[in-house]
């Protein structure tokens, strides 16, 4: 594994497990399906995610460059009202 930001080797969180463990100890690994636009790489389902790691020094360095993406669940609101027989309910 290395950082895609700065080309440093980063080691694994798990020691000398399989390569299906490729997980970074001080860094984060990043997993693209495909992105409707990009010109590179946009596969169908059933193909295979492109992965890079980023160590967690190029993350803080480059703080300027990282954005946090939440969500907001919206309840929705339930309205009671008197019927009236001469508005329009379509």
């Amino acid at each position: 594994m290395i950082c895609f930001k700065c080309n440093k080797q980063l080691e694994s969180a798990f020691g000398d497990l399989p390569d299906d463990h490729l997980t970074p100890r001080r860094g984060l690994i990043f997993e693209a399906t495909g992105n409707f636009g990009s010109r590179i790489y946009d596969p169908t389902s059933t193909a295979p995610s492109l992965v890079v790691w980023i160590c967690d020094d190029c993350i803080v360095e480059h703080k300027d460059q990282v954005k946090v993406r939440d969500y907001a669940i919206v309840q929705r609101e339930v309205i009671w009202k008197d019927y009236d027989p001469e508005a329009a309910y379509w």
